[in-house]
């Protein structure tokens, strides 16, 4: 009885040291996580922009003379004939300019006259022999010189009298004023952008797409639109896209013309410009995704790690959102927070 007992003893023993070890073998290991393998898929992608209603056509007006502006006849948002006068300059130094080019045609044309007459007389005198032809030659170019200058005397005064017809800054077109830059009292050079038409013939929509998104976009794609205040939607194409970001916004200027658009449509009214587009996109679980100092991240396994990784994510249906990865990347889906940054894991097979 003392030998079973003690047998009975030994074995338990050696069960409890096996289970011990075994129970410290196990917690050597790493834990276990939770994770999926991403694959790309075709989504329905859909951006958004704010836009404004933008004439096609906007010319910038200018004076072709400089002077003080005596007059101005209209605001913004004014409707305006072709050949209405907008603006006009102080004539008294265009009639002063007009006075000092006549006087110097009439100071012109009398050295002209005196130039030719002395060129007249040595050519007699050439013939009869009294003047050597080198004379001859000085007086016949002084009167081609005085010629020359009587032309250009008289086109400065073509000019100067043309110029009384720049003092009235007229309408090339109907349309609508957008923007007057000057007021009466101011002086203007000539050729400075005093004032901006817009054509209200044809009307487009004009958004602010960011860099971001500018590979994305090209000319001849089809959009959408909701105007404020106007049932319906609204088919657009995009026309053009500068080519150049805006050195503040970062932004590229698009241009989209409206098929169909509404008869109420005005200047400046605001729209909501939708593009959509199927695309390749990758999603995950949004229990995948961490947020730390207003950026977004997800944790992924790389070699039996753990590894933090920043994206851009577009939430999407069933608590799922589009994310920038490759396919194939394992990613973990379940206890991010407990997770640090090269800690060993293992994945389930």
């Amino acid at each position: 009885m003392k030998v079973s007992a003690l047998i009975l003893c030994l074995s338990v023993a050696i069960i409890l040291l096996a289970g011990c070890g075994e129970e410290k073998a196990n917690k050597d290991e790493p834990p276990l996580a939770r994770t999926m393998v991403v694959a790309e898929k075709e989504a329905l992608i859909a951006k958004e922009y704010a836009g404004k209603v933008v004439s096609r056509h906007e010319v910038n007006l200018s004076f072709q003379v400089g002077g003080e502006v005596s007059g101005r006849f209209v605001d913004p948002g004014k409707f305006v004939q072709k050949g209405e006068v907008l603006l006009t300059i102080n004539p008294r130094d265009v009639r002063a300019n007009v006075q000092t080019a006549e006087a110097e045609v009439e100071a012109r044309r009398v050295e002209a006259e005196l130039a030719e007459v002395n060129a007249k007389r040595y050519r007699e005198l050439y013939r009869e022999g009294a003047a050597a032809k080198a004379v001859l030659d000085e007086y016949e170019t002084r009167a081609k010189a005085a010629k020359s200058a009587l032309e250009a005397a008289m086109g400065n005064l073509t000019r100067a009298n043309n110029a009384g017809d720049y003092v009235n800054l007229k309408a090339p077109v109907s349309g609508v004023v957008s923007a007057v830059n000057v007021d009466a009292g101011q002086v203007v050079a000539a050729g400075a952008p005093v004032l901006t038409l817009a054509d209200t013939n044809e009307l487009e929509l004009e958004i602010d797409l960011p860099e971001t998104e500018f590979a994305n976009v090209k000319a001849g794609d089809a959009a959408a639109c909701e105007f404020f205040g106007i049932e319906g939607e609204y088919a657009l194409t995009v026309r053009e896209i500068t080519p150049a970001a805006n050195a503040a916004s970062r932004t590229f200027k698009v241009r989209l013309s409206v098929e169909n658009p509404p008869d109420n449509i005005v200047l400046g009214k605001s729209a909501k410009v939708r593009f959509k587009t199927t695309a390749k996109a990758v999603e995950i679980p949004l229990s995948a995704i961490d947020k730390e100092n207003g950026e977004l991240a997800c944790w992924v396994v790389e070699d039996n790690r753990a590894r933090k990784r920043k994206i851009k994510a577009e939430v999407g249906e069933n608590n799922s959102a589009k994310v920038e990865l490759p396919a194939g990347t394992i990613v973990i889906t379940a206890g991010i927070h407990l997770l640090k940054e090269g800690m060993e894991v293992r994945v389930e097979k």
